[in-house]
């Protein structure tokens, strides 16, 4: 990634620093509930202006998502979706930036009635210590795999990269997270994204896992049976 110095020079940056988040003083966390299809795009003028960066000529060059929330405003940097969505974003990046990536790290093994994975990497260099995959990352993972819209949005990634690009395609799904931000003028910036629930926008309502601590199953011949008949 080229990068703005303080300075107002640049730099080059690997992208595995991405699953850093931003900190700014004065951050406040809620919690919402959003449908995705109603987010719209957004220029990073005003995280520039937080950032005192607007006279270092920078581009818009990261995508950025304008969420409302009753009367307020929130703007989530693509960067920040990417780090909550790709877990653990710092063990992952190298799959993420590449064609195919989540197929050449990861299989869906169908025919159970929970998501299970089979990882083509040691389980070591995914989680340190862990010699088991959490159940968290076989469900997230599981639906990367076996759904469309889920599946474009991995992808989108490493597209947007070959153009130039740090942004992400937003998947067919309603989100419970909670959002860390900082007010600035009549908006709040995002730096930080929890999610909690992730409920897929389809005939059939699935509750699927995306943190370490609260998490349901869906079956993956469901997945199956959708995706053949075309549901994302």
């Amino acid at each position: 990634m080229k990068t703005i110095t303080p300075s107002g020079g640049r730099e080059h940056r690997e992208t595995k620093e991405l699953w850093q988040p931003l900190k700014l003083a004065g951050a406040t966390t809620i919690q919402i509930t959003t449908n995705c299809k109603k987010w719209q795009r957004e220029s990073g003028k005003l995280f520039w202006e937080k950032l005192d960066i607007q006279d270092k000529d920078p581009k818009d060059c990261q995508g950025i998502f304008r969420v409302g929330v009753g009367g307020t405003a929130y703007l989530i940097p693509a960067s920040v979706f990417i780090q909550a969505m790709m877990r653990p974003l710092q063990k992952i990046h190298q799959f993420l930036f590449k064609p195919q990536g989540l197929e050449s790290f990861c299989t869906p093994l169908l025919g159970n009635d929970k998501p299970n994975l089979g990882i083509n990497l040691a389980r070591k260099g995914l989680f340190d210590s862990h010699n088991k995959l959490p159940t968290w990352f076989t469900g997230v993972y599981s639906w990367m795999s076996c759904f469309p819209s889920a599946n474009r949005m991995w992808a989108s990634v490493s597209n947007s990269a070959n153009s130039g690009h740090l942004d992400i395609e937003l998947p067919q799904a309603l989100l419970t997270i909670s959002l860390t931000s900082v007010k600035h003028g009549e908006v709040n910036l995002v730096t930080k994204i929890l999610i909690s629930v992730l409920r897929l926008m389809s005939r059939h309502s699935y509750l699927h896992p995306i943190t370490r601590t609260k998490f349901s199953y869906f079956r993956l011949q469901n997945q199956t049976r959708e995706r053949q008949s075309g549901i994302n």
